[in-house]
């Protein structure tokens, strides 16, 4: 990923503690009541301020005041459905599903009395209107539906005069002469409009069968001249007019709407909609003069809306019943104010981030004026008050704004909105910690240099491990307190054992949310009990004066399998937009490999083969998790994750393969929509390398090595993947096996995809080098903006080589023009190249200097026979630079320890 992203991707994600409202909407409810059994439908008395729900499971009908508290639970109804009131407000009329009868409840004494129909009249749904109760039903026997009539006065009943699909009815409220009726869903879907003046009703308008959408809900405007609809099939709620039913508004938001109402003055419109993920269920408010979105209510994460279950009151409540997805209860919820209300602002941003990122704001208006709106943005930081560019707000009242303040600081954001003849003025206001760098553990604006020893003797122990901390500075990294850890040390967990390796992979992260950089370093040889090979991920807290001293946590699989190499690869990225650090282990020894993901709250998730939605077939031995790369790729403030497995097989061969999950906010990382790619899926540049195992040739091994970064300055990472196995052709035109390739894909805005995608050589234009057979190109990847344009570059390294390749991006991605290759020969660069000193087996960038330009560290752990060094190429405008190139062994004054033959110092996977 790139190192300086994390921070500004959270940007865009929502936090509780850094978000300021003033002069708020209400609560999502004034009221709310659980109910027994599975709510049907719902009308409101405005008359007696109360409200008749029908439930099913019990069968009954449950009255409430205007305040959520039940009055009256009647019973003795079988199936009651649709429920409608008389114009007065004197009577509930109850239609009981499939049954010849009606229900007739006295709204003041709540007596029910009950209506006997013809013995063919299966009621479906009801309306009073002109002194009569009409109601569509299907005749019992043959299914045919009609329209008949009841006449409280004389108790006369008629039907058959009309034919239809014994729809949903809603009575014109002002228009007692007409009557709209919207057939079933999952039936023809025609609408029709009648005339019951009469004796007999007279269509006066209607639409062709089939020709609408299915629709669940309707809701007539009070003078009756349009009618809204809730249909899931169209993106947004649908105005028609009543006079020929044809489309009078077509309005934008929200799709997949089940439900609708209008206020009774016509100035507002209600929608329900059912989730549809990444949407959650909701309801949400329009402005019917303005066309602009109000405001939304989420539905609780039981609950969703159907047909029927909104309705506004005359003093400006909305009512909504919502149903449970998991149990036979419903909640009645009443929201005060719902469309008034006073206008106001929330404003929403990250409540930490780094100080060299940029932050991105968001909020919405509610209750404003609509689109175009305009507000006004100013900052209040140490160093005074700052007017940002105006923002605009979009139909949904939203908007959004990015500042990047570039240091440390605590400043204050204020969003105001002037007002107008119609709206009051608001202000929000939300202040935000710039704070250091995430692999600033001490907080002082330089990042910090970690590098391991996983091959360090300690005492009578052989290959136990070590890591060595060493501090940023203005002048780069510096000796000055070094830290040494390793498992006897009295900070750390546990204890030395022969294998353990610690320090073969670390990342940092802050996971507890303080503002400093924590530490997660690995020992992927530790037993677990009896169980060999297991391993254990160690995390150290970072605090004003480094590491905390008295403690560390140890992260170990919760069922430990020999050889699992738990703690191989590691991975740091907010996942779930909870504004902490969450850390991905791969496993990538056991089975088909696995990775797990700890999350706040000692939350654990493992993803393997085993997901029932993960695409792709596992089989034992594929590495899942051999590396990971967390990154933001569609630019929606939840880390995505890479996961590279080198040995995915398919039918022909065991090639590789990158899985990549995305994040989402409370969920964490989603299976479902997981992409797979292989060196064969469509549209991946190249192809699978056929193989010859008995002669030591490597498989491909796609997905040795990922990295998520962005190369093109959209804002939203994009992936690289190495396969260092893969055989190229090279200059001489001669097949070189195990030569190396390196594919990068590109975001396309809401997934990786892959147009545009090259795949990379040392033989493509601009790339130093010449493929050669055993280079295995592309076995370390990292990325990162070392010239600060907001681009990522890319360093790549092959095993067979001594020298590291650093890709410039450019604002079309990369093309090799203009690669460097550093080796320890390049001007300016300390020592010289030596014969298996793998001189960028280990790569990082790190703004050590804190100046915004990245640093490239570059770990050898094979220097001097294996006891291993690292350099750091530091960063400027004009990119790497070997100019004051720093050098780092253990014969370094300042750091402790000797070199040693195999300690491996400089590893950092």
């Amino acid at each position: 990923m790139n190192r300086r992203l994390l921070a500004g991707a959270l940007a865009c994600a929502i936090t509780a503690t850094g978000a300021t409202v003033l002069n708020a909407q209400p609560a999502v409810a004034a009221a709310s009541t659980d109910m027994n059994g599975t709510f049907q439908d719902m009308v409101v008395d405005d008359a007696h301020q109360q409200i008749f729900v029908s439930t099913e499971g019990p069968d009954a009908v449950v009255v409430l005041d205007f305040r959520g508290k039940v009055r009256q639970t009647l019973t003795g109804f079988t199936k009651p459905r649709d429920l409608s009131i008389s114009p007065d407000g004197s009577t509930v009329y109850v239609a009981e599903h499939d049954t010849p009868s009606l229900d007739v409840i006295d709204t003041q004494a709540y007596t029910v009395d009950k209506v006997a129909l013809p013995a063919e009249h299966c009621v479906w749904s009801t309306a009073s209107t002109g002194g009569k109760l009409w109601y569509s039903y299907r005749d019992c026997a043959s299914g045919i539906g009609s329209l008949g009539s009841y006449d409280p006065a004389t108790g006369e009943t008629t039907g058959g005069t009309v034919t239809n699909q014994a729809g949903r009815l809603r009575a014109f409220p002002d228009r007692p002469d007409r009557l709209f009726q919207m057939d079933r869903q999952n039936d023809d879907r025609a609408m029709h409009v009648y005339d019951v003046s009469g004796e007999t009703p007279i269509q006066t308008a209607a639409s062709a069968p089939g020709s609408a959408s299915e629709c669940w809900d309707a809701a007539l405007f009070a003078d009756g001249d349009k009618v809204a609809l809730a249909c899931p099939s169209q993106q947004g709620p649908q105005v028609l007019s009543t006079a020929d039913l044809s489309v009078d508004t077509q309005m934008t938001g929200d799709g997949h709407l089940t439900a609708v109402a209008v206020s009774p003055d016509d100035r507002f419109l209600a929608t329900g909609a059912i989730e549809y993920f990444p949407k959650p269920a909701a309801t949400s408010v329009w402005n019917l003069q303005s066309g602009a979105f109000v405001a939304r209510w989420p539905d609780t994460d039981c609950c969703y809306s159907r047909g029927g279950n909104l309705a506004f009151t005359a003093d400006d409540k909305l009512i909504r019943v919502l149903k449970h997805d998991w149990s036979n209860r419903s909640r009645l919820e009443i929201i005060d104010q719902a469309a008034t209300g006073k206008t106001a602002i929330t404003l929403k941003a990250p409540s930490t981030l780094g100080a060299m990122d940029s932050a991105r704001f968001s909020g919405t208006l509610h209750r404003g004026p609509g689109a175009g709106t305009v507000l006004s943005v100013k900052r209040v930081d140490s160093s005074g008050t700052y007017e940002l560019p105006d923002t605009i707000v979009d139909q949904w009242g939203n908007f959004t704004f990015v500042d990047a303040l570039g240091r440390a600081d605590y400043p204050r954001y204020m969003v105001y909105f002037a007002g107008d003849a119609e709206h009051p003025p608001v202000l929000s206001n939300v202040y935000v910690r710039y704070r250091g760098l995430r692999d600033d553990v001490n907080g002082d604006g330089y990042a910090e240099t970690v590098v391991g020893a996983p091959g360090e003797d300690l005492g009578e122990y052989t290959d136990t491990g070590q890591i060595h901390l060493l501090y940023g500075s203005a002048t780069g990294v510096t000796t000055t307190g070094n830290k040494a850890f390793h498992q006897d040390a009295e900070s750390v967990l546990d204890s030395n054992e022969d294998g353990d390796r610690l320090g073969h992979a670390s990342a940092f992260g802050d996971f507890d949310g303080d503002g400093y950089g924590d530490l997660a370093v690995s020992a992927p040889g530790e037993d677990i009990g009896s169980v060999r090979d297991v391993g254990v991920v160690f995390v150290f807290r970072g605090s004003p004066n480094g590491f905390q001293s008295d403690w560390s946590v140890v992260y170990q699989p919760k069922e430990p399998v020999a050889g699992m190499a738990y703690g191989t690869s590691l991975a740091v990225g907010d996942f779930d937009g909870d504004y902490r650090d969450d850390l991905a282990v791969g496993a990538p020894g056991a089975g088909t490999g696995s990775v797990y993901v700890h999350s706040a709250g000692s939350k654990v998730t493992v993803y393997d083969r085993d997901w029932f939605d993960m695409p792709g077939y596992g089989y034992d031995g594929e590495q899942f998790g051999r590396a990971i790369d967390a990154g933001d790729i569609d630019g929606d403030g939840f880390d995505d994750l890479a996961i590279g497995e080198s040995h995915d097989r398919d039918e022909h061969f065991t090639n590789g393969a990158v899985t990549v999950l995305k994040g989402s906010e409370g969920y964490g990382l989603r299976t479902t929509g997981a992409q797979l790619f292989t060196k064969d899926a469509p549209g991946v540049p190249g192809s699978p390398s056929s193989y010859h195992e008995a002669a030591g040739d490597l498989p491909d091994l796609f997905g040795y090595a990922v990295s998520l970064a962005d190369f093109n300055g959209d804002g939203r990472d994009d992936l690289a993947v190495g396969a260092p196995g893969s055989a190229v052709t090279g200059t001489d035109g001669k097949r070189k096996d195990d030569a190396g390739t390196l594919t990068v894909l590109y975001s396309d805005g809401t997934q990786i995809g892959t147009t545009g995608a090259v795949q990379l050589t040392q033989k493509s234009p601009g790339v130093p080098g010449n493929p050669g057979g055993d280079d295995r190109w592309g076995a370390t990847i990292t990325t990162g903006d070392a010239n600060h344009d907001g681009r990522d570059e890319l360093a790549v390294y092959g095993s067979g080589e001594a020298f590291v390749t650093v890709i410039p991006a450019t604002a079309t991605g990369l093309t090799g023009a203009g690669a460097v290759a550093w080796s320890q020969d390049s001007p300016g660069v300390p020592g010289g190249t030596e014969t298996g000193d793998r001189w960028g087996a280990s790569l990082r960038f790190a703004d050590v200097k804190g100046t915004g330009y990245l640093s490239l560290i570059v770990g050898a752990p094979g220097e001097d026979t294996g006891a291993g060094a690292f350099t750091v190429l530091y960063g400027t405008a004009a990119g790497i630079t070997g100019t004051g190139a720093s050098f780092f062994s253990q014969d370094t004054t300042g750091i402790p320890g000797g070199e040693e033959k195999n300690d491996g110092f400089g590893s950092f996977f």
